[in-house]
């Protein structure tokens, strides 16, 4: 590769792809697109402005704003000038900003927008670091520093790149804090650098491809997809207008690419599963069919001539269509940050789009391991990309899964540590440079690694078995009925779940069911829905959702006895993280007295019939 740090990557692409174009974003229903070339521009002039209001080397830039252009803008300009660049969530709690920006000494805050920026501002005295505030999008007159100003004063005071050295921090992301404070992961241009060589070496992503960007960018997943290898690489995205308007963009903006969480894949496949329920008989058979007939194909199976026929009818009338909605272009989908249900990923390659499924961390830059062309195995997360070693531990994990151990990295992608915590990194780090994840996994007899799930999550019944949660939740939340959910039972007899229902899909059940809901137009109150979770055929529906989705279960793992919710889990709520990850104790500690309920009215569920 032509350069060993991101700001050599950056120049280079920007001379090259001059005329490209980088991000777009929608203004006024009109898709308006940045040049490789203007972005270059940008960049110099951020540096300027930066170097002017004081930013020097090792100094901290942090940014509090949705993806836009501006943010990867900041972030090369801080890079350029040897600082180092943190990334938080609008919806994060000003207590969380708080925390980060102290922890990381941020000296220059830019925020999304005035009213984030006048609660910054309202820190400063706790936070005696912050110099500067800077507003990204101002509404008439403001007390701040602009952006557009700033790049203003760079454009009078252009400022040369530092002569920065690979091993200098440029990054400090902060983990999900799913137990404890959030801990900043330090990561530098090498680490980085590291990733983009194992891409390089192992897709053909060009400069013709696009994705649509909606993993935020403060998340290293999103971050390293959508702003490094995006521009190391060549190719565009665009912003998503929001997260409800997905499908829709992703029909305008015609991808070629899609890089998500499960969450987002899983919903997608919820929304066309939905539609194909209530479609005539016909319309059901040929979906089914032909999604089953896909998989066997793929798998190497052989087809009759009827069953291609089939096949055809499915792929021409309906993958088609579904693919179409997607915008007709999209070529791959690259799922990380938790498992992807196998279910899910078949779908997804059904329609004829590659499904690669990879497996990474913060603190591993983030890839570990992935399925690349030449090496898939869908249900797996692929092999260790290039560069990276990955050992499993069996010496400290107690679990009744065979061959299992706690994984653990070596590599140039793992982490120069966590920033003021050695004690926390210590405990991470082996004494030969490789990283424990706190992951259990397993190769397969091919070599492929697939994750078991979080060493500190799974949890022993009092009959000895171990349990590893997610992988439950994973096959729960598959249902179009179910949002998310949670499985608890530590040293109990036998394991519960929470339920999150998707309120929708049950007010619809619960019509078509004769159960009253009120007007068909009116909007019932939180009490009528409790009403319905508790009515006899709902709660015989659920039973029986539990029982079909983990059939594959062992048995002591089957939930016996459940609790539906329609209370809002998110990252809004506190319930999860900014990455959907669930935040097991204050779950458990909301729903405490509902939990202990269930273990003293054991539910009958040899008779789940829902009608």
């Amino acid at each position: 590769m032509p350069y060993k740090t991101l700001i050599e990557m950056q120049e280079i692409s920007c001379r090259n792809f001059a005329d490209r174009p980088i991000y777009g974003t929608k203004i006024k229903n009109q898709w308006q697109w940045v040049t490789y070339g203007e972005f270059g521009t940008f960049v110099n002039q951020a540096r300027g402005g930066f170097h002017e209001i004081g930013l020097r080397e090792g100094g901290t830039v942090a940014m509090i704003s949705r993806n836009c252009t501006e943010w990867a803008v900041s972030a090369y300009a801080c890079y350029g000038l040897g600082g180092r660049f943190v990334g938080m969530y609008e919806n994060q709690t000003s207590a969380e900003w708080e925390y980060i920006l102290q922890d990381s000494e941020a000296s220059i805050v830019l925020t999304y927008n005035t009213v984030i920026a006048q609660i910054v501002s309202s820190m400063m005295p706790q936070v005696p670091t912050i110099k500067h505030v800077v507003v990204l999008h101002a509404e008439g007159q403001t007390p701040f520093l602009t952006f557009a100003k700033l790049l203003q004063l760079g454009q009078q005071h252009p400022t040369p790149t530092a002569n920065v050295h690979p091993q200098q921090i440029i990054s400090i992301i902060y983990t999900s804090g799913t137990t404890d404070k959030p801990k900043g992961v330090l990561l530098n241009h090498t680490n980085i650098i590291s990733q983009l060589r194992a891409v390089r070496e192992s897709y053909e992503f060009s400069p013709d491809d696009r994705s649509l960007s909606f993993l935020p960018w403060a998340h290293i997943f999103g971050q390293v997809g959508d702003v490094h290898v995006l521009i190391g690489r060549g190719f565009s995205a665009a912003f998503v207008e929001s997260i409800e308007q997905i499908v829709n963009n992703l029909a305008e903006i015609k991808p070629t690419m899609l890089m998500s969480v499960p969450r987002i894949f899983n919903r997608i496949y919820d929304r066309v599963m939905q539609k194909i329920q209530r479609s005539p008989a016909p319309i059901r058979f040929l979906f089914n069919r032909g999604m089953e007939l896909g998989t066997r194909q793929r798998n190497g199976g052989t087809l009759s001539l009827l069953d291609k026929l089939i096949l055809t009818v499915a792929r021409k009338l309906l993958f088609s269509s579904i693919k179409n909605a997607f915008g007709g272009r999209l070529k791959y989908a690259l799922s990380g940050g938790s498992s992807l249900q196998l279910e899910v990923a078949e779908f997804i390659a059904n329609l004829g789009i590659t499904v690669y499924e990879g497996y990474g961390l913060s603190e591993t830059s983030p890839m570990v391991s992935a399925n690349r062309p030449g090496i898939v195995k869908l249900g797996t997360v692929g092999k260790p990309i290039p560069g990276v070693e990955v050992r499993l531990d069996r010496t400290k994990v107690d679990t009744d899964i065979p061959d299992a151990g706690e994984i653990v990295v070596y590599g140039q992608n793992v982490m120069q540590g966590y920033n003021k915590a050695p004690e926390e990194t210590a405990r991470v780090m082996t004494a030969d440079g490789g990283f424990r994840t706190g992951d259990l996994g397993r190769f397969d007899a091919d070599g492929f690694l697939l994750i078991c799930g979080r060493t500190r999550e799974q949890f022993k019944l009092q009959n000895g078995k171990w349990v590893l949660p997610a992988a439950i939740e994973e096959n729960l939340n598959l249902s179009p009925f179910i949002q998310t959910s949670l499985v608890c039972g530590v040293n109990r007899d036998y394991t519960v779940a929470v339920i999150n229902v998707h309120v929708d899909e049950v007010v619809h059940y619960a019509r078509s069911r004769g159960i009253h809901t009120g007007q068909l137009d009116a909007v019932l109150s939180s009490e009528e829905i409790d009403r319905i979770l508790k009515h006899e055929l709902v709660q015989k529906l659920f039973a029986r959702i539990i029982e079909e989705q983990c059939e594959n279960c062992k048995s002591f793992e089957v939930p016996r006895n459940f609790f539906l919710t329609h209370e809002d889990w998110s990252p809004n709520s506190g319930f999860q993280t900014q990455s959907f990850k669930l935040r097991r104790s204050i779950i458990v500690s909301h729903y405490a007295d509902e939990i202990e309920k269930l273990y003293h009215q054991p539910r009958d569920t040899s008779k789940t019939s829902a009608g």
